[in-house]
């Protein structure tokens, strides 16, 4: 479907080929350009910079909530949620308001860097509201019981895929934007540590690359020696 921009372009579109193409007849000129100056100006309110990947770090604990904006109004979602009962969820409070205002519509992914940690609360209205297809973790997995019903939830009443990463992923593509899974570099298994630090070891990290833009999203586990020497705009 297209987006209410989408729209109106092609709208200001036809209007300037009709304006173009009629004879010249003033008021008939007059009345194919009464529209323009509001297309113009609706135009211009709803266009916005497609600088074609974009970070947005909230403010909202551990693990933390980051938003990667993607081209075509879509953003992929990192982490987000809240422990049940909270009274505040970064995906409800934080995010889905910060979404509307950058008119961003859909967030095909979510990725879980710590799901076993029970912050999930919030994210169901994500999935709900912004078409969430897929949602990526490290594939381990917990009979905690917010994690299970979140699960299954999301798989059975909004056919939502979960796709276990590790660094053995292809690459894939969103909005073409090419994102690579940098770690962690062996997947379920436990290092030695307490539970926190077998988590974090564990956790994916993504490789976002579009066009001469990149942006490392790291877990804190483990990477890849691919991705230690490259070059990178942002790190997060």
């Amino acid at each position: 479907a297209m987006s209410f921009f989408e729209l109106s372009l092609a709208v200001l579109i036809l209007l300037l080929l009709g304006l173009g193409l009629s004879p010249y007849n003033k008021a008939h000129r007059l009345l194919w350009g009464l529209p323009l100056p509001l297309l113009l100006l609706v135009f211009s309110l709803n266009w916005k910079a497609d600088a074609g990947l974009e970070l947005a770090v909230f403010v909202s604990g551990s693990p933390q909530t980051l938003l990667v904006e993607l081209p075509g109004d879509e953003a992929l979602l990192v982490n987000g949620g809240s422990r049940p009962g909270s009274g505040f969820s970064p995906a409800r409070d934080l995010v889905e308001p910060y979404c509307r205002r950058r008119r961003i519509r859909r967030i095909p992914v979510i990725l879980l860097t710590e799901p076993q940690s029970g912050r999930l609360e919030g994210l169901l209205s994500l999935v709900e509201h912004f078409g969430v297809r897929e949602i990526w973790y490290h594939g381990v997995w917990s009979g905690y019981p917010p994690f299970r019903d979140f699960n299954r939830e999301s798989r059975e009443r909004f056919g939502v895929r979960w796709r276990k990463l590790t660094a053995l992923s292809y690459p894939f593509s969103l909005n073409g934007v090419e994102v690579e899974v940098a770690g962690p570099p062996a997947n379920d298994f436990p290092v030695a540590g307490n539970y926190r630090e077998v988590l974090r070891s564990l956790a994916p990290s993504l490789l976002f690359r579009h066009g001469s833009r990149s942006i490392l999203i790291w877990s804190g586990g483990g990477l890849e020696e691919s991705s230690l020497s490259l070059e990178l705009d942002v790190l997060a």
